[in-house]
């Protein structure tokens, strides 16, 4: 009898144990769950904020594109290297790309340094400043667009 008794609270503490196990994993189920949904939340409150700022973005682009009449453009070059380049709309004068933050007046002062402009170093690009970069791509081997690119500038630059 004792040994049946004995038995039966073996047997007893191996089930009990079991479901122990059982409502562990179900607590660790719930716990698992439920952070899944808070992480999802999360995600999604990070996507509004994301959206957001990217509306402010285009916002403020579209402003300063209105207020300073430019925009700015970013080129991905063949070693993967970001460079900005920056478009100045001049109304008079027509467009002048500028690479690296170039100045109109540090193209005017490398023209007549390298003997192809003759006027003022004023910070506008005129008729003479055009034809000065023509004239300076065309001895250089450049294309004649009378635009200061990257590969105008590399040798322009040189003047300074």
């Amino acid at each position: 009898m004792m040994g049946k008794r004995l038995s039966l609270i073996v047997c007893c503490l191996v089930l009990s144990g079991c479901a122990t196990t059982q409502r562990s994993a179900n607590t660790d189920l719930q716990g698992m769950q439920g952070r899944i949904v808070f992480l999802e939340d999360e995600m999604s409150a990070k996507d509004l904020e994301i959206g957001s700022i990217r509306s402010e973005l285009r916002q403020l682009k579209q402003d300063c594109v209105k207020k300073n009449d430019s925009a700015e453009i970013y080129s991905k070059r063949k070693n993967d290297e970001t460079i900005s380049i920056s478009k100045i709309n001049n109304d008079a004068f027509g467009d002048i790309v500028r690479v690296d933050d170039v100045s109109a007046n540090q193209v005017q002062l490398a023209l007549k340094n390298a003997g192809f402009y003759q006027g003022p170093v004023d910070g506008k690009i005129g008729t003479k400043t055009k034809e000065g970069i023509k004239a300076f791509q065309k001895a250089n081997n450049l294309s004649a667009d009378g635009v200061v690119g990257r590969g105008t500038w590399v040798k322009l630059k040189n003047y300074l």
